[in-house]
């Protein structure tokens, strides 16, 4: 009976490791596997593969008499991939694909229907295609997702060019890629774009720091994430230059369908239809909603900051509409062209919705739809009518354009390590850091008042608020780590601002003098406004800085005018304070007092007139009676200038007590915050932690949490790294019964071995 129950279990043993053995992923080590897949027995084109580390593939460079790497498989089934190729993290460098005479060039040619190509990092990639080219593969029916592409690679072909794909199609979905390639284009009649050249099905996520080169094309649409779009982009984003010889926009050459939640910002050069963000929109379907372009844009005809040119539909009886949406965007930067100029479009348009541009930046009044603001009305939540605040858009009133919520909340986190010496900080309070500062080196250090420690050994945890890790790599082992006595962190040096964004919050506790940055009140001179040109007057002779504590001391501003009277019939002239809600008043001529709220910032003033009816007569009079030191500041004959007085009643600064926990934000600096002296309590550690693998930690709180990071040698892993688990493979439910059933043989075995 018991060799029986054995024979058993050895039996069952072995059926579920050869299912299992069925399922174990191809592993790839070296560029000379990679290239056998679908041309040797074992690697197979519905292949699970995965990367063991980083790959060189400098050697392609010699393979096939320059021509490098061999594209997988074809565009037509069952030759097209349909397996997986697992990256986990790991770099492939130095991969030459250098076939200007074959039309289809990339590493795959088609990632078909249940394909994936998957976190892999490439760098100093080359490739060079006489039609498509692209790095990942020429079509995409499949997933393609989290994909690196850096500044040291370069991709050219003469038709459909892109970093990641050439053409992904109705099926395909992209997302999370980022590149920051070089891409250059001479060809004709082609679609070229930072993340693929067409299409026609969904792009997420993913944005392009590189640049376009495609001033040799001719009769192409050439964009900074995608060429010609009829699919979806959502939350994407291009950081590039962008140029060519034809439609070219910062986001993308030609719109037929949705864009949503998107912007570019780089300047943009092309010659006809040339946009901020894009070159054309056209089709029924064709619409851009809550998307902005900030860059310079310049072309020869039909050039617009957001929309270079609409799309005309003529019908069968002769008539004509335009096509094409725009929902809830806006534009900043010059806009500048031969003709048909326009500062969010330059020509045509159908339906535009809640759109404006900066005509300040924009250098024009004009355009084909929109409504245009100076630059202080663009930084004013209250003149972006309807828009949603709450889970789109975020804006700084008086000090920032609208931004993207979910833009902003992908930089959470983010900074820069800080190197070097640094600046000594003493005192009370405590320092908070979005992003990390770790404490290198090794000796004691003491603790003055409170903050925050990252320990750096075999990996960097920072620890803030409770301290408890949230994410990364298990801790294990039992104990506790007590901080006791007292001491002082010392920084000293000097340290140099930080390239890129980040913030530091300090909260000040303590005695101190403080000035406050102050309000800055300046003249506004308003241009003829497109939608209502009759209902504003300028100002004239006034401007200055204006200091007072935050809230501790208040500002009052004298503002005298006189001759506002006769300028208009039908109403009283009223002035308007921007910033100050609520204040506005009635007046013929005299003066106005505000007490600016608690908050700093820039102000704004001017006068708004309710009348309807303009009298040439008395506007002719009232210009005559401006005293000559006034700046006039004419801009057209519907300014008026009023002569304009500001002067501060009181307060400029103060000394005493700021308010506890007052908020001072700046730019991160780069340089290492060193510890220095010696503790007068110590640092006891009861009990014993084990971190078994180098990685970061994020901050937070809450309790441990499988997640994954990136180790020193690049790799990615999770919680389920041992257990002979190659890095990057998550053990299935599967696998874990193998194991099981494995220790269970072996524990029958060794049993009846003992019997």
């Amino acid at each position: 009976m018991k060799n029986f129950i054995f024979a058993q279990l050895c039996f069952v043993t072995v059926i579920i490791l050869r299912s299992a053995y069925a399922q174990d992923p191809i592993l790839i080590s070296n560029i000379e596997q990679l290239q056998r897949i679908g041309l040797e027995a074992g690697y197979p084109l519905n292949g699970h593969y995965v990367l063991m580390g980083n790959v060189d593939a400098s050697v392609t460079a010699e393979w096939n008499n320059g021509a490098g790497f061999a594209p997988l498989g074809t565009t037509e089934p069952p030759s097209t991939f349909t397996g997986t190729l697992d990256g986990g993290g790991y770099i492939i460098s130095g991969l030459v694909i250098n076939r200007e005479d074959d039309i289809d060039v990339g590493l795959f040619r088609m990632v078909d229907e249940g394909g994936v190509v998957k976190n892999v990092k490439f760098s100093n990639v080359q490739v060079a295609g006489n039609n498509n080219a692209a790095v990942i593969g020429i079509y995409n029916k499949g997933t393609i997702e989290n994909i690196i592409l850096d500044d040291a690679s370069n991709i050219s072909g003469l038709r459909y060019v892109g970093s990641i794909v050439s053409d992904n199609q109705t099926q395909g979905t992209i997302r999370n890629c980022m590149s920051s390639a070089f891409i250059k284009y001479n060809g004709r009649w082609g679609r070229v774009g930072g993340i693929v050249s067409v299409n026609s099905g969904s792009i997420h996520n993913c944005n392009m720091l590189g640049e376009i080169d495609g001033k040799d094309s001719y009769k192409s649409y050439i964009g900074g994430i995608i060429g010609h779009n009829m699919g979806i982009a959502v939350n994407c984003y291009a950081k590039c230059k962008v140029t060519g010889d034809d439609v070219i926009g910062g986001f993308v050459g030609r719109n037929n369908n949705l864009i949503q939640q998107c912007f570019a910002t780089g300047d943009v050069i092309g010659d006809g239809c040339v946009g901020g963000f894009c070159g054309i929109l056209t089709g029924i379907s064709g619409t851009i909603t809550q998307c902005f372009a900030i860059g310079n844009v310049s072309g020869r005809f039909s050039v617009g900051g957001l929309v270079g040119c609409g799309d005309i539909q003529i019908g069968l009886d002769g008539s004509s509409r335009y096509l094409g949406t725009i929902i809830e965007c806006y534009s900043v930067g010059k806009v500048a062209g031969t003709t048909t100029v326009g500062g969010l479009i330059g020509e045509r348009a159908e339906t535009v919705t809640r759109s404006y541009w900066d005509i300040d930046t924009s250098k024009t009044l004009n355009s084909a739809g929109g409504i245009g603001l100076h630059t202080f009305q663009m930084q004013q939540r209250s003149n972006y009518e309807n828009w949603d605040f709450n889970s789109v858009w975020g804006i700084v009133d008086g000090n920032s354009y609208p931004y993207l919520l979910w833009y902003a909340n992908s930089l959470e986190g983010e900074g820069e390590d800080i190197e070097g010496e640094g600046e000594t900080i003493e005192g009370e309070g405590e320092i908070l850091a979005e992003g990390e500062i770790p404490l290198e080196g090794e000796g004691e250090g003491g603790l003055e008042g409170e903050g925050e420690v990252l320990i750096e050994g075999e990996g960097e945890i920072p620890i803030e608020g409770e301290g408890e890790v949230v994410e990364g790599e298990s801790i294990e082992g039992e104990g506790e780590v007590l901080l006791e006595g007292e001491g002082e962190i010392v920084t000293e040096g000097e340290g140099e601002p930080a390239e890129g964004e980040g913030e530091i919050e300090q909260p000040v506790e303590g005695e101190g003098e403080q000035q406050s940055s102050g309000i800055t009140v300046t003249s506004c001179v308003m241009t003829p406004n497109p939608v209502n040109p009759k209902k504003y007057v300028a100002l004239g002779g006034l401007g200055g800085q204006y200091h007072g504590a935050p809230g501790l001391n208040k500002i009052k501003v004298t503002v005298g005018f006189r001759n506002v009277a006769g300028a208009w019939v039908g109403g009283d002239p009223v002035v308007v304070w921007t910033g100050f809600p609520g204040t506005s008043w009635n007046y013929w001529s005299g003066s106005a007092v505000i007490t600016a709220p608690s908050n700093t910032g820039t102000y704004n003033i001017w006068v708004r007139n309710t009348g309807t009816e303009r009298d040439e007569d008395a506007i002719k009079d009232f210009k005559d009676a401006v005293p000559t030191n006034v700046d006039e500041k004419q801009n057209d004959k519907w300014d008026a200038p009023l002569l304009v007085k500001v002067e501060i009643i009181e307060g400029e600064s103060i000394e005493g007590e700021p308010p506890e926990g007052e908020r001072i934000e700046g730019e991160q600096a780069e340089g290492e915050v060193l510890v220095e002296g010696e503790s007068e309590g110590e640092i006891q550690i009861e009990g014993e932690v084990i971190i078994e693998d180098e990685g970061e930690f994020s901050e937070g709180e809450g309790e441990p949490k499988c997640g994954s990071a990136v180790s020193a040698g690049g790799g990615v892993f999770g919680c389920n790294k041992s257990m002979l688990a190659p890095e990057g493979v998550n053990r299935t439910l599967g696998d874990w019964l193998v194991i099981g059933m494995t220790l269970m043989a072996l524990t029958a075995l060794t049993y009846f071995v003992k019997k």
